[in-house]
């Protein structure tokens, strides 16, 4: 395998994996990083079967054990990624079993073309609340503002709301409040919604902030 190459496995793998396609996956290990053998097969299989496993074993029972408990389950996966089964590869597949399905949207920078980014992304949004109608849930949450920096505005902070609201979100969490800013923290994924702003003084009075 490749430096650096991260592949899912649970310590039953080999046997789920047997009985559900009929080879032996071990000695197809190579197809999963490089092009050879019927590597799109291969690639498929296992994809497909961690998939299930990881809803069998963690969604499914979770979710049950939330809807007992009168809880609401919700977070994000890492990272929206589309197609990239290293990330999230189905993230619909994992919403479904939130009470309340969540994404995260990073940064403050609108990327609409390719690939990168969050804030842009509209497949990612629409992909949630395409879930959330699919499962019955009524209420999509955003972990949102993370990385936007300390500069970031008002303005912009509302352009980013409005923007996933449109497609889908109705519940912003937003990020984050620190304790401290000793250290690294004061670079870690700024603004933070706490006294450390220089508008917090004002935040009440919508009046005076005109005048910041």
């Amino acid at each position: 395998m490749s430096s650096g190459t991260v592949l899912r496995w649970t310590p039953d793998l080999w046997n789920v994996f047997s009985e559900r396609w009929g080879y032996d996956l071990k000695i197809h290990l190579p197809s999963l990083v490089e092009e050879t053998g019927n590597w799109k097969k291969v690639r498929h299989d296992y994809y497909e079967l961690i998939l299930k496993l990881f809803i069998e074993r963690w969604g499914n029972p979770w979710s049950k054990y939330c809807d007992e408990n009168n809880l609401k389950w919700t977070r994000h996966y890492w990272e929206h990624g589309w197609l990239e089964p290293t990330h999230g590869f189905d993230e619909s597949a994992f919403y479904i079993w939130h009470q309340q399905p969540g994404i995260d949207m990073l940064g403050n920078r609108l990327v609409t073309e390719g690939l990168g980014g969050q804030f842009g992304n509209d497949r990612a949004v629409r992909e949630l609340l395409s879930a959330a109608n699919q499962a019955g849930r009524t209420r999509t949450l955003s972990e949102t503002y993370g990385g936007g920096g300390w500069e970031m505005s008002f303005e912009e902070q509302k352009r980013m709301v409005d923007w996933q609201c449109v497609l889908g979100v109705n519940f912003v969490n937003q990020h984050l409040s620190y304790d401290s800013l000793n250290g690294v923290r004061k670079f870690d994924y700024p603004p933070s919604f706490s006294y450390h702003e220089p508008w917090w003084s004002y935040r009440f009075n919508a009046n005076s902030l005109i005048n910041i």
